[in-house]
């Protein structure tokens, strides 16, 4: 009996030791699991953090071209495992209507194009002179607007076409150089011409950002239409009444990544 004492403590032993070793491997194996998830959340985070804030000083610089006249502008991003490229997707269209005489204004849908930095389900670019922010659910933010002007009686459009003759994509761990240029600057024969109002239509990836924009700077804005913009991307269209002076001005700037 003694010594079937002894086996079954001996077993009861061995078992308790192969359960705790288990549960020791277990929690280590958790703990790596959700830490290293949450470690990996924390620098796709901080990555796109980094990407926004590159992207403003993108659009100050290139403001300097854009309002000031400046001749070009670069500006250094780093990439870190994400990519960075010119992409097609903006349109602007504007419209101006004089209500007694139906004479009728229309800047035709001009494609815009945009640089984009993408990261996972994250987007940061900047497209017609904003910056906007996507982290995956298609509304976007805004974290810089456009030079546009809706003040008074007085509109002011700056038309940002962007190209690109060099690459248009580039991908990796590196820091990136880029180089804008201004091409052309021209004024829009309309110029300080009067309208009963003013239509401003974007076809845009970031419906939600232009028409907050919009309507945050005195538009009336209609609900955003999935599908039916330039290109099938969403449109979104806006009105301003009583415009004394309509002024649009088109700049092209050449972008190159170095």
């Amino acid at each position: 009996m003694s010594g079937t004492r002894v086996d079954n403590r001996g077993v009861s032993e061995a078992l308790s030791f192969v359960l705790v070793f288990a549960l020791v491997i277990g929690s280590i194996a958790i703990v790596y699991t959700v830490g290293l998830g949450g470690l990996q959340d924390a620098r796709d985070h901080e990555r796109i953090n980094n990407a926004e804030r590159a992207f403003e000083v993108l659009g100050e610089n290139l403001d300097d071209i854009v309002l000031d006249g400046a001749p070009s502008r670069s500006t250094q991003i780093r990439m870190s495992d994400a990519t960075l490229s010119v992409e097609d997707s903006t349109h602007i269209e504007l419209t101006g209507i004089d209500n007694d005489t139906g004479v009728e204004y229309t800047y035709a849908p001009q494609q815009v194009r945009s640089i984009a930095f993408e990261s996972g389900d994250s987007t940061v670019s900047y497209s017609a002179g904003a910056v906007v922010r996507s982290d995956g659910d298609g509304g976007g933010v805004m974290v810089r607007e456009p030079p546009f002007l809706f003040e008074d009686d007085r509109v002011v459009i700056p038309v940002v076409r962007l190209s690109s003759g060099g690459s248009v994509a580039v991908s990796g761990d590196q820091v990136v150089q880029v180089r804008t240029e201004r091409v052309l600057r021209q004024n829009d024969p309309v110029n300080d011409t009067s309208f009963d109002r003013v239509a401003v239509n974007v076809s845009t990836v970031n419906p939600g950002a232009w028409s907050r924009y919009m309507q945050d700077s005195g538009l009336d804005c209609a609900e955003p239409e999935p599908g039916a913009g330039e290109g099938g991307l969403t449109l979104v269209s806006c009105e301003y009444d009583d415009v004394e002076q309509l002024r649009v001005v088109v700049i092209w700037i050449d972008v190159a990544f170095e």
